[in-house]
């Protein structure tokens, strides 16, 4: 049992960074087939489980298939921390996984020296990527925002809520486009027909079925430029949103930086 624990808490997430590492950063395909695979073993326990209670076979299975994904997820996270733990404490993962005189215990694993980790007392605590990551995301959250506040600007001004109904689905060519809501709608004394994208919808509610109501919302100086009610203030919430993450993470880039500088400046000193 000491042996399955220490694999499974300690060995096991080592490893799969060594494989990770070798595949240049990315989860090898052996170590994802193996997940699905735990969570295929563990709907099938809730599948028998269900056999023996008299219950839904079906609901068992995919009840039990993602309580074993969230167990996984819950194991990464926890894999994740270990990570940054070795980290600080200067053990590259070969080494924990008995991987450190060169022979390969799993396959496709690399050599010692090729796990850029950090070495206690030689490499900084925070390296300058960490920084560049954080710059990234700062530069990908702006450009996202950016061009959906400029996106946002021709549905702006005064708007009218009302309800619309829905004719029929539009698909797009060959059905392989985004879904659109062919919509008729009030405005004034008129009925006009316009498409609303079934993407703007609210998430917690359903795509209505034609003949269906549906409330969109269109600014006051064009009737035409219609919408599901509520795209417009779920886009500024997106885009405050986004820009909140990205101030974070400016700052996360600057803190990381300057440690990044002081720890530079004591190696020298």
């Amino acid at each position: 049992m000491r042996r399955l624990l220490r694999w499974v808490f300690l060995v096991g997430p080592c490893r799969l960074y060594v494989l990770g590492e070798a595949g240049g950063g990315v989860v090898p395909i052996a170590a994802i087939a193996a997940m699905a695979a735990f969570a295929a073993l563990s709907g099938g326990v809730g599948a028998l489980v269900a056999v023996v209670a008299g219950s839904s076979v079906g609901d068992g299975f995919f009840s039990w298939a993602l309580g074993g994904l969230l167990v996984l997820l819950g194991w990464l996270v926890y894999s994740l921390l270990l990570y940054v733990v070795l980290w600080i404490a200067g053990r590259s993962p070969m080494v924990v996984a008995g991987l450190d005189d060169g022979v390969s215990h799993a396959r496709h694993a690399a050599d010692a020296g090729d796990t850029h980790w950090r070495r206690r007392g030689q490499d900084p605590l925070v390296p300058l990527s960490l920084a560049g990551f954080f710059l990234l995301m700062v530069g990908f959250l702006l450009v996202g925002s950016t061009v959906t506040a400029v996106q946002e600007r021709k549905y702006g001004g005064e708007k009218v809520v009302v309800a619309g109904e829905v004719l029929r689905y539009d698909d797009g060519p060959h059905g392989f486009g985004k879904r659109h809501l062919v919509t008729r709608y009030p405005v004034g004394d008129e009925l006009i027909t316009g498409e609303v994208l079934a993407d703007d919808l609210d998430l917690d509610s359903d795509v209505p079925r034609p003949g269906q109501q549906v409330e969109v919302e269109y600014p006051v100086a064009d009737p035409h430029r219609v919408r599901p009610a509520g795209a417009a203030k779920r886009a500024a919430d997106d885009v405050a949103q986004d820009r909140l993450v990205s101030g974070i993470c400016g700052g996360l880039a600057v803190l990381c930086g300057g440690a990044w500088l002081v720890g530079r400046q004591r190696r020298r000193g």
